[in-house]
Order: C-alpha cells, then structure tokens, then sequence
C-alpha cells in the first residue's frame, strides 16, 4: 500500500483510482480473516481516495464511491454500528439513485435494489 500511497500522492490524476481499489480490495482481505476494525480503517481510506475521484468526475466515479459508501456500511454493521450502517447505506442510495433511474437495468439499477434491501434489514423492516 505504501507504494501507491506515494505514487498517488506523486500524481493523483494517474494513481488514486489504483489507491482506491486496491485500499477497497484490502479491506476486503482484512474483512475475510476476521479483522474488523483494519477493513473499516481500509475503507475508510479507500472512501476518502473515492471521494476525490467523484468531485473531480462525478459522471464516472459516482456509482464507485455509491458501492464503497455501501461497503462501508457491510464493514460498520460488522462492528455493531448499526446506526452508522444505516447513515452510510442512505447514502450509498442517494448517491446511486441518479444513475439507477437513468440507467435501471444497468449495473446501478442492480446495485440501488441490493442496497435498499440492505437498508431495509438494518432499520429492521426486511424482518
């Protein structure tokens, strides 16, 4: 990781979409094996590296930064922060709605049913 952090930092319009995704695929590995809180200090990072992508492209990286928020969400409900899972799912959604009703049988469409399902679940309707 070190070596995309300074390669992003060098050149961030080259390098912060690989940081991204890599951080994401980290957390995804430290997830697996149990270790809660270094996933979600993962994503945390990965999330921020998003957010900059999506102000600077929104077009592009928005539905990124929508699964990402949403991962969030998977990670804090891991960690019993069920009002945190919440925060973020809602807004994973917003971020995705735009795209999904442009676009509803498209990936985006896909992903806004999954996460309303998830939203659903952590306020306790889907029971």
């Amino acid at each position: 990781m070190d070596t995309f952090r300074g390669l992003a930092a060098a050149d961030p319009d080259r390098w912060r979409p690989d940081l991204a995704a890599s951080l994401n695929n980290l957390s995804n590995r430290l997830g697996d094996t149990g270790d809660a809180e270094g996933a979600l200090a993962a994503f945390r990072e990965a999330l921020d590296a998003f957010r900059h992508l999506a102000a600077a492209a929104p077009d592009r990286w928005r539905p990124d930064l929508a699964q990402s928020v949403n991962n969030l969400s998977i990670r804090l409900s891991d960690t019993g922060d069920a009002a945190g899972a919440l925060a973020a799912i809602e807004e994973a959604i917003a971020l995705i709605e735009p795209f999904a009703a442009r676009w509803p049988t498209s990936r985006s469409g896909q992903w806004l049913a999954m996460m309303r399902r998830d939203r659903d679940r952590l306020s306790g309707a889907g029971s």
